[in-house]
């Protein structure tokens, strides 16, 4: 008899399949999302997490030391992370993240207009700074100039600065986390704006 071959990527958990400790979690993951984005739905990256369950406990306590600070306007963390998202072609990034960016006022318009940034009236010089800051530290190699720094600095003090470099880091985190296991948008906004790179699709 010929031999299976094995799947090429990781199945998420199932919450039904899943031990009671955890199913817990996906229940809290459930809540949040909720909350966030006005679908309860466990996120797939959260049920691929849950492979390894000391890497889903790390990445939940990430998650919620990033979602209790508090320095930075939510405005400007969320489109940094859009923008992110954008760059990095992340197809389940965008889903959610424009869906928690619309739930928390950020307007679609926004979201769209974020590839001409530089140019468009909807920005202000606060975005514009730290928008050209989550560009500049989402390429390969991370790209940001003195200039950037110093114009960042006009709106941000330290705390700042390092809350909205952990907020853009841990975003580049999720979407090569997602794109390298071909996870697929879990449906939570419709009309999503189209990534940077077409290749990630």
């Amino acid at each position: 008899m010929k031999p299976i071959a094995p799947r090429p990527i990781p199945l998420p958990i199932d919450p039904h399949d899943a031990p009671m400790w955890m199913r817990m979690i996906f229940a809290y993951a459930r809540r949040i999302a909720a909350r966030l984005t006005g679908k309860a739905i466990v996120p797939a990256p959260v049920r691929m997490m849950a492979h390894q369950p000391r890497l889903l406990l790390g990445a939940a306590a990430m998650e919620t030391a990033l979602s209790r600070m508090d320095s930075v306007p939510k405005r400007a963390k969320l489109l940094a992370e859009m923008q992110v998202a954008r760059l990095a072609g992340c197809r389940y990034c965008i889903d959610i993240g424009s869906a928690i960016a619309a739930r928390a006022g950020v307007r679609e318009h926004e979201i769209l207009a974020l590839p001409d940034f530089e140019g468009d009236p909807h920005f202000d010089a606060m975005d514009r700074a730290v928008l050209r800051y989550a560009t500049g530290m989402s390429r390969t190699p991370a790209a940001v100039s003195p200039a950037d720094l110093h114009d960042l600095r006009r709106y941000c003090d330290d705390r700042q600065i390092i809350e909205l470099t952990a907020v853009i880091a841990w975003e580049n985190q999720r979407v090569r986390f997602n794109q390298a296991l071909h996870i697929a948008p879990d449906g939570f906004r419709a009309g999503l704006p189209e990534p940077e790179h077409a290749a990630a699709r």
